[in-house]
């Protein structure tokens, strides 16, 4: 099954009170291309590191976009120690590694492979998983990025934290300050971009802010050589009642995409289905296909999607 990412998007508590030039720009779409991409990547353990890592290779990192990435290490705060929130330092004199000192070797490797057109700045959160969201929507905040990756590993099920996990990413998504990328990790491997195999990334698009959001991303992607985009435009047929503001806004960025982008790298697809059923038929019947699977997690208001 092929990795995925759920993107979401609600800026409004910790944005209260700002202007409306700062919300706007707190968006993937709204950050240009030959712009630095900022993204604020939550790690559980050790095993997010490949897929992590991986999505930062399909982004495209360049010297006209570089990413400045802030990988944060989630580590629950156990006895009555004080949460904490900082940068992370090496300390060199420490004979014995913990995780995140491994962690954060592995990022600073890929960094300087990169010729650091991918700028690493790491931090540490140690807190309950009660208030972890706060910790991350304030360096969200503080940092000014438009885009966070919150990891669900499946291997956390298994460990039995899937409930307090669930807890954060819904704390997260009620209280971010920007886009959220839930990427659910099915042991995505690492993807060096010197492969003879093309990367393959499919998005599927029914239209709304989050799927913009999902659809801005992956633009972003389509400048890498290696990688492969097919983008399905899905439409809902029988008695939607179509929001035509938002039908607009959605033409808008694909014709963008279909503007800069041309086969083989690229392609455009549109499908038509009745139900949301047969949606999800649809996505399921292919992502068995791609290396990664990316859409918005809300949809167009009084889709049938929401019923």
């Amino acid at each position: 099954m092929a990795p995925l990412i759920q993107i979401y998007y609600k800026p409004q508590t910790r944005l209260e009170g700002s202007d409306s030039t700062e919300i706007c720009t707190r968006t993937v779409q709204a950050t240009p291309l030959v712009s630095q991409l900022r993204v604020l990547c939550c790690i559980h353990c050790e095993d997010n590191v490949p897929g992590i890592l991986t999505l930062h290779n399909a982004m495209n990192a360049t010297e006209n976009g570089l990413i400045s990435s802030y990988p944060v290490h989630l580590t629950e705060l156990i006895g009555r120690s004080t949460p904490l929130l900082g940068p992370y330092k090496i300390n060199n004199m420490r004979l014995m590694r913990d995780s995140t000192d491994r962690i954060m070797k592995d990022l600073s490797k890929y960094s300087k492979s990169f010729n650091f057109s991918v700028i690493i700045q790491p931090f540490r959160i140690i807190s309950l998983y009660k208030i972890m969201h706060d910790f991350i929507c304030k360096l969200a905040q503080d940092e000014s990025v438009p885009l966070f990756i919150l990891p669900f590993p499946e291997s956390l099920e298994i460990l039995g934290k899937g409930t307090s996990l669930r807890s954060l990413i819904m704390g997260v998504e009620e209280q971010s300050p920007c886009t959220v990328g839930i990427f659910v990790d099915r042991c995505l491997l690492q993807y060096s971009g010197s492969t003879e195999l093309p990367f393959k990334v499919a998005v599927f698009f029914l239209g709304g802010a989050d799927d913009r959001e999902a659809l801005a991303l992956v633009l972003r992607m389509s400048g890498n050589p290696e990688v492969r985009i097919k983008i399905f435009r899905i439409h809902l047929t029988g008695d939607l009642q179509e929001n035509y503001m938002e039908k607009n806004l959605d033409d808008c960025l694909v014709k963008e995409f279909g503007d800069k982008n041309i086969p083989p790298g690229v392609e455009y697809h549109e499908i038509k289905a009745n139900v949301s059923v047969q949606v999800l038929d649809t996505i399921r019947s292919m992502e068995s296909k791609y290396d990664l699977v990316v859409l918005g997690k809300r949809r167009v208001p009084k889709s049938r999607l929401e019923e």
